[in-house]
């Protein structure tokens, strides 16, 4: 049996009750997802499938959300932003220059379907399902037709599977971001220009810092 829940409604209290929900969608699905992020203009849904489920973040008409719900501000306004962190000054006007026809043209891409992720930034999939992603974004078109269904955060080292999978059905691969994957202890880390800079901004920081502990876990979540 598969199912659609929606945030605030009887059928999601019900799954947290029986504690089938993630912890941390949990408090989104009681409360709405206007309690996660500002002015989501989206709607958070559960997709359970049996014993498996997915989170969903359904963008609505009309208003545009934060990049992590719409799809217009994700390849629209975030893109000029991003384009204008980079050193180059080149890239940087010429972002300036074409950000608001391109911010227009991606308008038309709302509304969607985000599956599978938190509405949040950067999200690691739990697992390297493509048959999962199928049966979630076959559920949501049959749901919501206007919308387009859309995967985030797939990369070639974490999810390979679901990234071929998904092209071989014909769905539209967009690269948007570059990922980074390293282990703590490789030197060539401090090479990097995003480190070092992260890391001025902790020295430079006023806030206590300590190590977690396991009585930190409840807050994490």
């Amino acid at each position: 049996m598969s199912a659609l829940i929606d945030e605030q409604s009887a059928g999601a209290a019900r799954q947290i009750q029986a504690g089938t929900l993630p912890a941390i969608w949990q408090s989104v699905m009681q409360q709405g997802l206007a309690s996660w992020i500002h002015t989501p203009a989206a709607t958070a849904v559960w997709w359970q499938h049996g014993a498996r489920g997915l989170p969903l973040t359904v963008s609505v008409p009309g208003p545009h959300g934060p990049w992590t719900t719409s799809a217009g501000t994700m390849f629209g306004a975030m893109t000029v932003e991003e384009a204008s962190r980079l050193p180059s000054r080149l890239t940087r006007a010429s972002a300036r220059a074409a950000g608001p026809a391109l911010s227009r043209i991606a308008r038309a891409l709302d509304p969607v379907v985000n599956i599978g992720t938190y509405a949040t930034s950067t999200y690691l999939h739990e697992s390297d399902d493509p048959d999962l992603i199928r049966e979630a974004a076959a559920a949501s078109r049959a749901a919501w037709p206007q919308h387009v269904a859309v995967v985030r955060s797939l990369d070639a080292v974490r999810t390979p599977s679901t990234l071929r999978a998904l092209a071989q059905d014909g769905w539209v691969m967009v690269p948007s971001r570059q990922v980074w994957y390293y282990t703590p202890d490789d030197p060539r880390l401090r090479q990097k220009r995003e480190l070092r800079h992260d890391q001025r901004l902790l020295d430079r920081t006023t806030l206590v810092r300590r190590a977690l502990v396991p009585a930190d876990a409840n807050d994490v979540v």
